[in-house]
């Protein structure tokens, strides 16, 4: 680990947890051996990490002269400075998610063009000096968009980048490039009438070279990345609008477009959860940016999953004088799930293993993938199971006793058919 302040090659970086703790984040288990080689790369969804690495199934009678190693594929996590995985899974996993749309401009399009014209090239749309707008029939209110483009030097008037928010022709947001003048501008319709709500000044900005532009929305919050470096934010209304990408004024090349449908609870942004869950009793996010109850009387929160969508909680471990820090009931079946000092316990399904927890475990997390459970212990074991239901929605309810929620996170599942 190392502070993040600075180049990174002039970090000081230091094992983690410390120089003498052994604590590999993937080591072998009862069903897989020999990991190692790992790499960290993000989805096609721009949303999920995975971990990329080999490993080969226990108790085969190996050949020395045979390598017997397979790739293998996991999810990643984070739980504040500390990193979380159920790897060495045995079993073969869900692929990478995709966005909701991934535009490479070739052939057939889901983008919609509102004004202007455009060129086909062979990779990528070519746009004139006209202004230009094409949109995805979709509104989102949270999302993950990320698009990347090119343009010739132009004067100062000149603009190119995405459509963050658009309801109508007259009321819409787009945050753009201007190449005349190096910045990242942020500009507003309303009924006409164009102003500009913020710009960012860019350092060594070349227009020529290709440009990722990354916009963050969860609601009325948007936060803009250019090449992977934050740019800033600006607020605006909640209202679902649909999303897209414009020029005008220089002629553009735009090269690959996709949006997620996505938003990831943590920190600050731990204050959106009302748009989401509801309590049967009023209840806090605190000034650790927690949903906690330590209180003798348990708060129930109230949600609903769809199975076409993805979804993790992380909530942190009393102390072992707690008796339930957290119960998880889903839709009919009555599937519950009971968190203890010492043990998990799935009690609907009978099941007879149980998780020891160690006294140092901070947090627990649950992620719900279509008809799938996974329980993963920070520093410890993981377990999946099954979920038996054939509903499209399934009701759920969290009961929080003596437990904080650090997290929540939803994202739309789109896999390779």
């Amino acid at each position: 680990m190392a502070d993040k302040d600075g180049p990174v090659h002039q970090l000081k970086w230091e094992k983690y947890p410390n120089n003498y703790t052994y604590y590999p984040l993937v080591k072998a288990s009862q069903h897989v051996e020999g990991t190692g080689h790992t790499a960290l790369i993000k989805a096609p969804n721009n949303v999920d990490f995975w971990l990329f690495y080999h490993g080969q199934e226990t108790g085969g009678t190996w050949s020395p002269e045979e390598d017997h190693r397979t790739l293998r594929m996991d999810r990643l996590f984070f739980d504040g400075d500390a990193l979380m995985t159920y790897a060495p899974s045995a079993n073969e996993q869900p692929a990478p998610g995709l966005p909701d749309l991934q535009e490479f401009f070739e052939g057939e399009t889901k983008l919609v063009v509102e004004s202007g014209e455009h060129t086909v090239l062979d990779k990528g749309w070519l746009t004139a000096k006209t202004p230009f707008i094409a949109l995805y029939d979709k509104e989102y209110q949270y999302y993950h968009l990320e698009l990347d483009l090119t343009a010739k030097p132009a004067n100062l008037g000149s603009k190119d980048g995405a459509v963050i928010a658009y309801r109508s022709e007259h009321d819409y947001t787009s945050v753009y490039l201007r190449n005349g003048t190096s910045v990242l501008a942020v500009e507003q319709v309303k009924n006409g009438i164009h102003s500009i709500l913020a710009t960012f000044p860019l350092k060594d900005f070349d227009a020529t070279v290709n440009q990722h532009l990354e916009v963050i929305r969860r609601f009325a919050d948007y936060e803009l990345y250019l090449n992977g470096v934050y740019i800033g934010r600006v607020l605006l209304d909640e209202q679902p609008a649909r999303v897209g990408i414009c020029s005008g004024y220089t002629t553009t090349v735009f090269h690959y477009f996709a949006v997620t449908e996505t938003i990831d609870l943590f920190g600050l942004q731990m204050r959106l959860i009302g748009n989401f869950f509801s309590s049967d009793v009023p209840v806090l996010v605190n000034t650790l940016n927690q949903l906690a109850s330590f209180r003798k009387d348990p708060v129930t929160l109230t949600t609903e999953l769809k199975k076409n969508y993805q979804y993790s909680l992380t909530y942190t471990l009393p102390n072992e004088e707690s008796k339930v820090i957290c119960r998880l009931q889903l839709g009919a079946e009555k599937i519950d799930i009971h968190l203890e000092p010492t043990r998990i316990t799935i009690p609907a399904l009978q099941l007879q293993h149980s998780f020891h927890l160690a006294k140092n475990d901070k947090s627990a997390a649950t992620f719900i993938v279509v008809d799938q459970m996974v329980i993963l212990l920070f520093k410890n074991e993981t377990y999946q199971f099954s979920i038996p239901s054939g509903q499209d929605d399934i009701p759920c309810q969290f009961v929080l006793k003596k437990a904080a929620l650090d997290a929540w996170e939803l994202v739309k599942l789109v896999h390779p058919t």
